[in-house]
């Protein structure tokens, strides 16, 4: 029972996320703090939510084709880099606070480079001519603002959840 709880709250929280991030309410400069990224890789540093996360993927990606299909490259290329950093995260500083940022700063290049790569696979199969991904400045300004954002919620999450230890258990 604990796990569909879980599930739901993710699947609900990533929902959000969503929105969030394409209404661009929080933009500026240009740059759009990547929510759906900063809640996916905030899930797999809080206490024991990371093996419920990683086993909700089925159910987020039937509910992104039913409710908006064009979100599901975004959503696979979270995934890759949270189950990435699932685990990794044993094998980093030890400190939750620390692999998160870590996590953040070297996610959002790769999120975009897994989207577009996932974008490209799916509109031209695996001809790489076409593949367009560039690192300008929009794209730093973008870290730097998941890296501020990511750490209040990170501190938020933590008042609210105050069972979690910020060490990981050996």
């Amino acid at each position: 029972m604990i796990f569909f709880e879980r599930a739901v709250t993710i699947l609900i929280v990533l929902t959000i996320s969503l929105f969030l991030q394409e209404s661009r309410i929080f933009a500026v400069s240009g740059a759009v703090p990547n929510f759906f990224l900063i809640f996916s890789l905030l899930f797999i540093f809080i206490g024991k939510w990371g093996r419920h996360f990683l086993f909700s993927f089925p159910v987020f990606i039937v509910l992104s084709f039913l409710f908006f299909p064009f979100f599901i490259f975004p959503i696979c290329g979270a995934y890759i880099i949270s189950f990435l950093a699932f685990f990794l995260k044993k094998t980093l500083t030890g400190n939750a606070f620390y692999d998160f940022l870590i996590s953040i700063f070297l996610g959002t290049p790769f999120f975009y480079f897994f989207s577009q790569l996932l974008v490209n696979i799916f509109r031209h199969g695996l001809l790489f001519g076409s593949f367009g991904f560039s690192f300008g400045p929009p794209l730093f300004y973008e870290v730097g603002y998941n890296i501020i954002v990511g750490t209040i919620f990170f501190f938020v999450v933590r008042k609210l959840k105050p069972d979690s230890s910020p060490i990981y258990e050996a």
